[in-house]
């Protein structure tokens, strides 16, 4: 029987169904490099004048990521090229006006995936307004332009939207554009534990301390459990949303949500096991076209 918390809900109130998921113990979808093709929509240096913002944890009742003793993050010095150019910076405004910042990466062409808090406030129990979606950003550098998106595109699934809970904190945005197409985007997998466990990881994204610039650290998996992967790579507030990569892959395995390490335990993030793959899979879809999002198995609720 399906996990009814994986039940997909979006802004406009639709929700579809999970399906009973019969796969393999394990699937993957290959990393795509694209074209590296620059956007029209992309922005001068001197047009960008981007305020410094605070997180989108540090407005919302969410325990923030954290640096795991020494800092070991590092900057990408080349944004524009993949897998970098599928890592994207969001911009978020709360149903409430105020803004903070998140992370997202390319899944599809069109679909952008990230936390679930970085598109619904569990504790509101709201959606958030809007987020600018920007690809491969750079301080004041945006290679492939930035995407604004509206509430009626955003997704997530009933364990985070009616339950808030941190094991199903993941979501998706759909743009009206193909941009990955030109940025590339990630992969995605699901394994047996012991094919990730204590593996190594990559992880990166656009901490709020580094403003609108992409931070980057190699790591380990600590732990594995049923929907968390557990991992002592330094994140911060920001960045949240962002992919957690297999080894040199460019495949997802997790995406990243929560700190720990101040506390003695670990950063994570939501583990893609077999019935997030599924979703994951379907909003990728739903980017392919902007016709694609609609379907005949939503029902309003």
């Amino acid at each position: 029987m399906a996990d009814t918390f994986h039940n997909m809900v979006n802004g406009k109130g639709e929700v579809v169904v999970a399906p009973a998921n019969t796969a393999a113990d394990s699937a993957q979808t290959e990393a795509f490099q694209g074209t590296g093709t620059l956007s029209n929509r992309g922005t001068a240096e001197t047009d960008i004048k981007d305020k410094q913002l605070p997180s989108i944890e540090s407005l919302l009742f969410v325990n923030k990521e954290e640096v795991c003793q020494l800092d070991d993050r590092l900057r990408v010095m080349d944004t524009a090229k993949f897998s970098w150019s599928a890592v994207c910076r969001l911009i978020i405004t709360l149903d409430d006006g105020r803004e903070g910042v998140g992370t997202g990466w390319l899944c599809g062409p069109g679909t952008v995936i990230t936390a679930g808090h970085c598109v619904f406030d569990s504790e509101t129990r709201k959606w958030h307004k809007s987020i600018v979606v920007i690809p491969g950003k750079d301080e004041r550098r945006e290679p492939y332009g930035r995407f604004t998106v509206t509430t009626e595109h955003f997704w997530s699934v009933n364990g985070w939207i009616q339950e808030g809970n941190q094991e199903y904190d993941y979501g998706a945005i759909i743009l009206n554009s193909t941009i990955g197409n030109n940025t590339g985007y990630f992969g995605f997998r699901y394994d047996p534990n012991d094919t990730i466990n204590q593996k190594p990881i990559l992880n990166t994204g656009y901490p709020s301390d580094k403003n609108g610039t992409q931070w980057f650290m190699k790591g380990i998996v600590d732990d594995v459990q049923a929907r968390k992967v557990y991992y002592k790579l330094d994140t911060m507030g920001g960045n949240s949303g962002g992919p957690v990569c297999l080894g040199e892959t460019n495949q997802v395995i997790c995406i990243h949500a929560y700190g720990g390490c101040a506390a003695n335990g670990s950063n994570s993030g939501t583990r893609i096991d077999r019935d997030v793959y599924t979703n994951v899979l379907k909003w990728k879809e739903a980017g392919v076209s902007p016709q694609a999002e609609s379907g005949q198995d939503m029902v309003k609720v």
